[in-house]
This record gives structure tokens, C-alpha cells and sequence, in this order.
């Protein structure tokens, strides 16, 4: 893979076509991030400094340098390990300013909260002039929140978590220009149950499963909360949220008295038991069971990355156990080095009951 480095105005300084190693990871719903391993000359400490960007033609992600180290070797040469996280990163650089309510649905409102801390401030210095809002999906997913002063990253990954979102700050039209389109999205099922082409399977019947390593954890998993907010003792507000029953319950308590009907904004009874819901619906996101596959795949076999399937896509997974199940591509790392080049993805499915 060419990488290509950029100053912090998009000048392009240098492409990369030449380095030791390559790790190159995208998340759906999370920052992603990357490590470039390269022989240490002072050109590439010039080069290779935090704040400049990393990019590729191949790919949508941007990366943003944030450490650059030099490790001795005496047998080797010494070299210049360079890391950072993708663009997403910079969403984190704003807060909340002041207090915030919503009750609507979910894209709405990371939409409105990115308007009003990054894309156009009330104060102008809050501005982000490279981040603009990509087009509008019209996800209808119902929501009810109150933040203060919260880190803006946090709450649109908190957000996209409840509501199996993804969202990416991305460049168009392969080179790197003055804005990145800050997008939401939600991946496409592949899985052999939905029949929608094309059907994405990775098993060794197939001969495009490696190895895989799977884990099921119920360890923290809790489906019931007990949600309590503003007021004193019995006369604290309260909702329950989840219905199971028996040993199939797990509860979990919640404590929402940060959630309060005397804010700035107009609150009523029915907003409120939202607010109070939707903190229950976080920590219970929290708490899902997690089933996971880590697998390497023949990349170059019947399915093409980025083509047949992507981040955040869903596709079905069968191992030579007999476990199948159809799961979220959460992440994929590219990795490149003097042994090749591989992809691997982390598949991911919540457990519910």
C-alpha cells in the first residue's frame, strides 16, 4: 500500500512506498488507528510529526499522527515508529457547551449536537472549518438524553453504541482536500439468513477461514435496569426498563439523578421517563453479552474487502465446531510487512437474552 503524508493544510509533503511495516485498523463505531514502522533518517523525523495526516487512495479513512518514537537496533538499523488515530479523534477535541436535552431520534441528534459544537459554534473559535455533516439517512431510532459539559466523541459513541450505528469522518474522491464529511451509517447485512447479495460467508468449507478464535462472556451481561432520578429517597423518580423473567432476569441499578426536569429546556412528564429510559438503555449497552470471533481469512479467495463486504457490515461466520452465527464486523486490520499482506477482521454479536 502507497501512504501519503500531508501537513495540516492538505499539502502533500512525501509518499510512503517504502517502510518496514504497516498496521492499518477502521472501527465502526470507534476511532481507528494506525502504526507505519520505517528505517530512522532525519528526513523521516521531519516528515513524520504529530499533527500531519496519513492517507491512502485506496481508502476513505484519514489518520492523524499523534506519537512518533525511535527504537535502537543495533543488528537492524534503527527505526521510526509512528502511531495515531483516525480523523474521528478530532471530534474529541470539543465538549458539550453547557447543557444539552433531546428528545427525537438518535441521528437528529448527534447531527444537531456536532452542529452546535463543531460544525458551526455559537463561538467561533469552537469551529472545526475541515469537519462538515454528510447527507441525512433518516434512521428512526427514538432517544431522550441529557448531557453537560460531556467529551463529544464520548457522546456520539455512547449514542451510535445504543442504536448499532456507525460513524466515520471521511475524505472523498481519494486525495485529501479541505473538509472531511462527518457520516453515520449502518452496514449492510451479508448474512446467508437475509439473502441479500452478495451472501458473505467465511468457513473452512469454503477455504477463506484461517483460524479463528472465539469467546462467548456472559460475565457482566444484565438485561433489566431499575433507573432512578431526580428526587429524595422514595420520592425519586423511577422507571424499570427489560422484561425478563426468572433466572433469565439480571438487574442492574441506575442512577439517573443527573437527569433533571429543571433545565434550560422545556421538559414534560413523558420527555422526562425518556431521558430516564435512554440512561437505562446505556448502562444496559454496557452490559450485553458478547460473542466474538477474531479471525484471519484468505482475503484473496471469494470475497473481496471493501467490495463484497466492509466495517460494520454483518456476515456469516461457521468454524469447524459447528459454531455459526451472523456477525457485525466491528473492526478489520490491514497489516503489511516482509511476510505479506493480510486482512484480519473482529466480528461482534451482542447477546441479548
Amino acid at each position: 500500500m502507497d501512504l501519503y503524508v500531508a501537513d495540516e493544510n492538505y499539502n502533500v509533503l512525501s509518499i510512503l512506498d517504502t517502510f518496514t511495516s504497516v498496521i492499518w485498523t477502521r472501527r465502526y463505531n470507534e476511532c481507528g488507528d494506525f502504526e507505519v514502522c520505517v528505517p530512522a533518517s532525519a528526513e523521516m523525523f521531519e516528515l513524520l510529526t504529530p499533527d500531519n495526516y496519513i492517507y491512502r487512495l485506496d481508502d476513505d479513512t484519514v489518520m492523524i499522527i499523534e506519537k512518533v518514537q525511535l527504537q535502537n537496533d543495533s543488528e537492524n538499523g534503527d527505526y521510526i515508529v509512528c502511531t495515531g488515530r483516525s480523523a474521528e479523534s478530532l471530534i474529541a477535541r470539543r465538549i458539550v457547551w453547557g447543557q444539552k436535552g433531546f428528545y427525537g431520534y438518535a441521528e437528529e441528534f448527534i447531527r444537531e449536537v456536532m452542529n452546535e459544537n463543531v460544525v458551526s459554534p455559537a463561538i467561533y473559535s469552537r469551529k472545526i472549518p475541515e469537519i462538515v455533516l454528510g447527507d441525512d439517512n433518516g434512521f428512526k431510532d427514538p432517544i431522550g438524553v441529557q448531557y453537560t459539559c460531556e467529551n463529544m466523541l464520548t457522546v456520539v459513541y455512547e449514542t451510535c453504541q445504543k442504536y448499532d450505528m456507525g460513524f466515520r469522518l471521511v475524505k472523498r474522491g481519494g486525495v485529501l482536500r479541505e473538509k472531511l464529511y462527518f457520516e453515520l451509517y449502518k452496514g449492510t447485512d451479508h448474512s446467508e439468513s437475509q439473502h441479500v447479495n452478495p451472501i458473505v460467508v467465511f468457513s473452512p468449507d469454503f477455504d477463506n477461514l484461517i483460524n479463528s478464535e472465539y469467546c462467548m462472556d456472559m460475565t457482566e451481561y444484565a438485561n433489566t435496569a431499575y433507573i432512578a432520578g431526580e428526587g429524595e429517597g422514595n420520592q425519586r423518580k423511577k422507571a424499570i426498563l427489560g422484561g425478563s423473567q426468572g433466572k433469565k432476569r439480571r438487574e442492574i441499578f441506575v442512577d439517573a439523578g443527573s437527569v433533571s426536569s429543571k433545565s434550560d429546556i422545556v421538559m414534560t412528564d413523558d420527555n422526562y421517563m425518556m431521558a430516564l429510559y435512554d440512561k437505562g438503555q446505556e448502562q444496559l449497552s454496557e452490559k450485553r453479552g458478547k460473542f466474538t470471533f477474531s479471525v484471519t481469512i484468505e482475503n484473496l479467495n471469494m470475497y473481496k474487502y471493501k467490495q463484497d463486504y466492509d466495517v460494520g457490515d454483518i456476515v456469516t461466520i461457521k468454524n469447524e465446531y459447528g459454531i455459526i452465527a451472523d456477525v457485525r464486523i466491528t473492526e478489520v486490520t490491514e497489516s503489511e510487512d516482509s511476510t505479506g499482506f493480510s486482512v484480519i477482521p473482529t466480528f461482534e454479536q451482542e447477546v441479548n437474552e
